[in-house]
């Protein structure tokens, strides 16, 4: 049985015992969708929390323990084993997991896990070239009926 993953935003869950690679897609997408919220200036808190704190704006889990990035934190925080579980390694590996697929797409991106600026940017500005795109489509079209 493969090892299980949970994550959440503030309340927002954005997984829940799913399989690493799961966890991947998953996140991709919460990191996409809100880049292209604020590209389009409709977002929530939790969208620029990403942008602006990285993947530490979500907190994860395995196997129901919180993971935790930081050993000074875990330790003042949360030393608690049977609840949380120091683990850099995995935040170290999901972010380059993450940025190899935002490779394949085109966004080659600096590490993700305290800030996603950069990536936000990168959407911003093909947000802004396709939607330019579109309405000069939407133009011909309509000139052209």
């Amino acid at each position: 049985m493969p090892e299980r993953y949970s994550a959440r935003i503030g309340a927002m869950g954005v997984a829940a015992g799913v399989p690493y690679d799961e966890l991947v897609g998953r996140i991709l997408e919460l990191v996409l969708r809100a880049a292209i919220a604020v590209a389009a200036d409709q977002f929530e808190w939790e969208d620029e929390e990403l942008r602006r704190d990285g993947l530490m704006a979500i907190e994860f889990f395995h196997g129901g323990r919180a993971l935790w990035w930081d050993a000074a934190c875990f330790g003042a925080e949360r030393p608690d084993p049977e609840q949380n579980e120091l683990d850099p390694h995995f935040f170290e590996r999901l972010d380059l997991d993450l940025r190899r697929r935002l490779k394949r797409a085109g966004y080659g991106v600096p590490p993700l896990l305290a800030c996603s600026k950069a990536l936000y940017a990168e959407i911003a500005a093909d947000v802004a070239d396709r939607c330019a795109g579109a309405r000069e489509s939407l133009l011909i079209e309509i000139l052209s009926s």
